[in-house]
């Protein structure tokens, strides 16, 4: 539930085309009902299963300007998301993408780091991980430009990041913040596996130039190109 409060929080202070329209809330009996925009057919996760897998790249363009023109909307007033990923971003009848399930959201407030380890392991971004064995390195609005990189990579091979790589599909946030203070060294080194690919890099082989289109799209919403 409180997560749940927390959600319609964020929502109701969100008026944008590419973010899902929070339109109210109410308690009937023992039921709490939270009334939403209807999004038809479904997720960004569904709709490349529907496409053997795959989409073309003017879609994956268009889908991505999409969620670039709601993340810009969104850290414009100070909050990231810190779960997107292709199940969280739903795509209308007329190829509208929208951000949706803001129940990891927060609200940035004055210069305290955010620390706490919240997202999907396979699209969150290195410094949340580290921000639980660091504390005194925080993450920003940043990181959900990283998870828009793994998005893209979803959205070109119908696969999520670091598939194939044995023992992260088992890592749960709990086994995560094991790792953070040292209560599980395997986890620690199964979350980032040294030989793996950084998003980037898969970005890159996928798409070519379009990386430097990327690299464009992050210094537009006020991020640091990735190293």
């Amino acid at each position: 539930m409180v997560t749940l409060v927390k959600e319609i929080n964020v929502l109701s202070q969100l008026k944008h085309p590419n973010i899902v329209q929070y339109y109210g809330s109410e308690i009937i009996d023992d039921c709490f009902y939270i009334y939403l925009e209807y999004i038809f057919p479904g997720s960004i996760n569904k709709y490349v299963r529907e496409h053997c897998g795959a989409i073309t790249e003017s879609i994956v363009r268009n889908f991505t300007r999409h969620i670039l023109k709601g993340l810009a909307y969104l850290h414009s007033k100070k909050t990231m998301h810190r779960d997107i990923k292709g199940a969280n971003l739903l795509v209308d009848s007329s190829g509208v993408v929208k951000l949706a399930d803001f129940g990891m959201a927060k609200h940035l407030s004055g210069a305290k780091a955010v620390l706490s380890l919240k997202g999907t392991p396979y699209w969150m971004a290195p410094e949340v991980v580290q921000a639980m064995m660091c504390k005194d390195a925080g993450y920003d609005l940043s990181v959900d430009i990283w998870s828009l990189g793994c998005t893209t990579i979803e959205m070109f091979t119908g696969k999520h990041p670091w598939d194939g790589y044995e023992g992260i599909e088992d890592v749960t946030l709990g086994s995560l913040a094991d790792a953070a203070v040292g209560k599980d060294r395997h986890a620690r080194l199964t979350v980032w596996p040294s030989s793996a690919v950084a998003p980037s890099s898969l970005v890159a082989s996928e798409v070519g130039s379009g990386m430097g289109a990327l690299t464009d799209w992050r210094r537009q919403l006020g991020h640091p190109p990735a190293s």
